[in-house]
């Protein structure tokens, strides 16, 4: 029973264990492609924080990057980033100017001092931001469900295309 309000949290210790027996057991089963495809949100994870991961980039990464808790509304809702659009390094201003324009990330005005606030790029951060805050329970569920979808399109892809490209699909 441990539902909304969470009294015991996964460490790295289990997220490192969960993988490894995903691993081990697909590895051993000869479902390596099949993992790669469950994989396809914790990629998206990977690459939509990119900017964030790697310093050449130039975007600040703060030291927690889960999200942010509003006590009065009881709602999680976007962490930030402060940055200086024009102190950036080229590439950082590149990667800004597309988060910004295709809005794949929350960027509020400049304040006087010209800082940017911008959500932090995790998966979880993003989904806040789509589908606006929320409790912390509803957000599991919407994480779960984007989890499940992605999988269902897993199935899809591993079983419905993969005769056309491999001569055995199982």
């Amino acid at each position: 029973q441990n539902w909304f309000p969470a009294r015991v949290f996964v460490g790295d210790t289990y997220c490192y264990f969960a993988g490894m027996t995903f691993a081990a057991v697909c590895i051993v089963g000869h479902f390596s492609k099949t993992m790669v495809l469950f994989m396809l949100p914790q990629w998206a994870n990977f690459l939509y924080s990119c900017p964030q991961l790697f310093r050449f980039v130039g975007i600040p990464i703060p030291r927690h990057r889960m999200p942010a808790f509003d006590p009065e509304r009881g709602f999680v809702k976007n962490s930030y980033t402060e940055l200086k659009p024009d102190e950036l390094r080229p590439l950082g201003k590149v990667v800004f100017w597309i988060l910004r324009t295709f809005k794949l990330a929350h960027v509020m005005p400049p304040d006087e001092n010209g800082i940017v606030k911008m959500s932090n790029l995790t998966l979880i951060n993003f989904v806040l931001f789509a589908l606006g805050p929320c409790r912390e329970d509803v957000l599991c569920l919407r994480l779960l469900a984007l989890q499940g979808a992605c999988s269902m399109m897993c199935f899809a892809i591993r079983f419905g295309v993969a005769g056309y490209v491999f001569d055995t699909i199982l």
